[in-house]
């Protein structure tokens, strides 16, 4: 971002996985007296922090939405989503309804209505989308990802 403010010109963070995971990992790695314990949701069957930050299958895949209770208003205004804030179980009334549709169809509609939603999507399925010939160039004008292919890649010998 600062980059872009004083150049005018966009460009692509790079990072190694390593990197991203450490990251990821920096809540989990401290401790101090006084600190609440972390109450994060774990295990294999969670699938996210509450009825409003979650995943949910739908007709076709998985819709991650990430919502809070102040933007029930916004979610009634969803087609398909009508009586949401009446609903005795959020998450029931969520799981039901988001299988009426696939999960585009879905991501569109609430982003439109400016709630976070996004369809995961694998590793495997964004290099198929995003791959290009590696050229020397970061591949910006693709979007948020570009994984460059290089068939000949030179090997460093010591």
């Amino acid at each position: 971002m600062a980059h872009k403010l004083k150049t005018g010109q966009p460009t692509r963070s790079r990072t190694s996985l390593s990197a991203v995971t450490n990251l990821a990992q920096l809540s989990f790695a401290f401790d101090y007296a006084g600190r609440a314990p972390f109450n994060d949701p774990s295990g294999r069957a969670v699938l996210g922090h509450n009825a409003l930050s979650h995943f949910y299958k739908t007709d076709e895949g998985w819709l991650y939405l990430d919502s809070k209770a102040s933007e029930l208003p916004q979610l009634e205004r969803v087609e398909g989503l009508e009586g949401i804030s009446q609903a005795a179980d959020i998450g029931a009334f969520l799981k039901r309804a988001l299988q009426a549709a696939p999960a585009g169809y879905w991501a569109e509609k609430l982003q439109a209505a400016d709630i976070a939603a996004a369809v995961p999507q694998s590793i495997e399925s964004l290099r198929a989308q995003y791959s290009r010939e590696g050229d020397g160039s970061v591949g910006i004008d693709k979007g948020s990802f570009a994984f460059s292919i290089h068939h000949n890649p030179q090997v460093a010998t010591a």
